[in-house]
């Protein structure tokens, strides 16, 4: 049985604040992952030590461009946090 990808669209929005419901949905099919990626990536939440030498988000910023970084699409915004700070929010990109 085939639903519609509207009414899919309908079920994954409606279960938008659940992070387990939405990466299950993920896995189902590729009709399902845009939908989900849209809920899922949509803000970023990075926290670190800020210091002048790389880290992992440093490193995770620089993928994003990349090609192959398939995600890139369906952010919207990336929250910066320090880590050793109580993480206080630091930029809003």
């Amino acid at each position: 049985m085939r639903l519609p990808i509207e009414l899919v669209e309908c079920i994954i929005d409606a279960s938008s604040t659940h992070l387990p419901t939405l990466t299950a949905c993920s896995l189902v099919c590729k009709q399902w992952l845009p939908r989900c990626r849209h809920h899922l990536f949509s803000s970023l939440n990075l926290s670190a030590d800020w210091t002048p030498e790389p880290n992992s988000v440093t490193e995770f910023l620089a993928l994003l461009p990349m090609p192959h970084a398939t995600i890139t699409p369906y952010v919207r915004a990336i929250v910066l946090s320090k880590r050793s700070w109580g993480m206080t929010p630091v930029s809003r990109i």
